[in-house]
């Protein structure tokens, strides 16, 4: 149900101005920052993307695949979805017969430590 509703959610939210400028879309980051903030703040937020687009050394042409790659292999552990098993795991633990709450937040947490 969470899920559903970002999904769902997302489908209103309007695109990230600071995403436009890199992208080179800076008549759509304008209108969404004119939109968002009134028409003062228009050449302040442009300027503040641009000057953090310059210096955080990040590359649009980036792929998905480099993820694959090292040193980022490790990392992809993330897509398991590791927090959805954490929110569900409470139920889990009642399906093997550990009632307790704390008991389970216990075992979490040591797998976690591990």
């Amino acid at each position: 149900m969470p899920g559903f509703l970002l999904a769902l959610g997302m489908q209103f939210t309007v695109e990230s101005p600071r995403w436009l400028c890199r992208v080179g879309d800076m008549k759509d980051a304008q209108t969404i920052i004119r939109n968002l903030w009134g028409d003062s703040e228009v050449d302040k937020a442009i300027e503040e993307f641009q000057s953090i687009i310059c210096n955080d050394g990040t590359d649009v042409n980036s792929r998905w695949m480099q993820l694959l790659e090292e040193p980022h292999s490790r990392g992809c552990i993330k897509f398991a979805g590791i927090n959805g098993v954490l929110y569900f795991s409470s139920l889990t633990f009642q399906d093997v017969g550990i009632a307790s709450g704390a008991l389970a937040s216990l075992f979490v947490g040591l797998t976690n430590f591990a």
